[in-house]
């Protein structure tokens, strides 16, 4: 047989060393077979994946939710969030009063609890000579306010009016007038402490202590200096004037106390106009025992009175009242008639008491 030469770089065909150098290795021939290798490995294992693998992927990718779905999802998710956010701060921003803001501000300054307000743990704050004035002001007009003028008022004229035609001197009818009006002045500041919570509860800003404009230790302060005014005024009408203005007082004490969110609310309103009668009857200049018992006609109409204004003064308040779990008989009776109709009724029945009141005072007179 002939021998094939071999084949092998660097040797002849006798088996013997060459002296010739091998050629050089092409270099992108093993890297083209590399990559052609590798197509062909990556056909061969597509080509043996089982049926099923490849049915199983779309069934899976169905069931995720797709990106663009979900970011809608996730922005309509922040959306209603910060909606309800600005209703939550909206709604804050409204429940706090100038007071609070003020607290909030000495608080972030870090002062030690002083009395400015005459409230303990509100520190005072540093302000100049303008502040100090435009403070003050701020707080005589809060006062004013709380004393609930336009009713002490009307209370002390008429009551005045009503000693000056009993044909008393025009000093007592003042002074007469004078304690009916701080002793109306004196209950609504005590109504308006008493009160503060509640109102402040229901967004009522027409109350200068509910609205932080007054502190309440103030408002107490001037209460309690009323009452101290009251004495001496009372005693110069006489003894048993006194003592019917200091029934007044006490029964409107216990009205804003406790029978005020009763059925009972009516009964402080009767006492106190039917004492009225008495402290025009008894009164007179000193503290001696003056005058006499008044007539029974005139005393039970003021009672009457009393109920009347009872309703009319209650009917502005009744939500905020029944919201606060008050159960007051102007509240009861206008859940049952409507609050339109008890208005008309309460009119009409106020202006018919008052016009038997002054029928009565002129025909029988105010003292027996």
């Amino acid at each position: 047989m002939t021998e094939e030469p071999d084949a092998r770089p660097g040797v002849d065909a006798g088996g013997s060393p060459s002296s010739t150098p091998p050629p050089a290795p092409d270099e992108k021939a093993p890297r083209k077979r590399r990559f052609g290798r590798r197509r062909a490995e990556v056909s061969a294992t597509d080509a043996d994946r089982p049926a099923e693998r490849l049915d199983e992927a779309p069934a899976e990718t169905a069931t995720e939710e797709p990106p663009a779905s979900a970011a809608r999802s996730q922005r309509s998710t922040d959306r209603r969030a910060r909606r309800e956010l600005a209703v939550a701060m909206r709604q804050e921003r409204r429940r706090v009063t100038p007071d609070d803001q003020r607290r909030a501000r000495l608080a972030a300054l870090g002062h030690h609890p002083g009395v400015l307000g005459g409230q303990a743990g509100v520190a005072a704050e540093p302000t100049t000579v303008g502040g100090s004035v435009r403070e003050v002001l701020t707080q005589v007009a809060g006062i004013v306010r709380a004393l609930h003028p336009r009713v002490a008022v009307v209370g002390g004229l008429i009551v005045g009016v009503l000693a000056y035609v009993s044909e008393r001197p025009l000093r007592e009818a003042v002074v007469a007038g004078a304690g009916v009006l701080v002793t109306s002045a004196v209950l609504g500041l005590v109504n308006d402490v008493r009160d503060q919570d509640r109102d402040h509860a229901n967004g009522i800003r027409r109350k200068p202590v509910a609205a932080g404009r007054l502190p309440a230790g103030n408002a107490s302060f001037v209460a309690a200096c009323l009452t101290l005014l009251l004495v001496p005024l009372s005693l110069q009408n006489g003894v048993l004037a006194a003592a019917a203005l200091a029934g007044i007082l006490v029964s409107g004490l216990l009205s804003n106390l406790w029978f005020r969110r009763t059925w009972l609310s009516w009964l402080p309103w009767a006492v106190s106009f039917a004492l009225v009668p008495a402290y025009l009857s008894y009164g007179g200049w000193g503290i001696s025992v003056q005058g006499g018992p008044p007539t029974l006609s005139v005393t039970v109409l003021a009672a009457l009175l009393g109920v009347a204004v009872h309703f009319l003064l209650a009917l502005p308040d009744l939500v905020a009242d029944r919201r606060s779990g008050f159960r007051h008989l102007p509240l009861r009776i206008a859940l049952r008639t409507g609050a339109t109709a008890l208005l008309l009724v309460s009119i009409v029945f106020t202006g018919a008491v008052t016009l038997g009141l002054v029928a009565g005072t002129i025909s029988a007179g105010l003292t027996r």
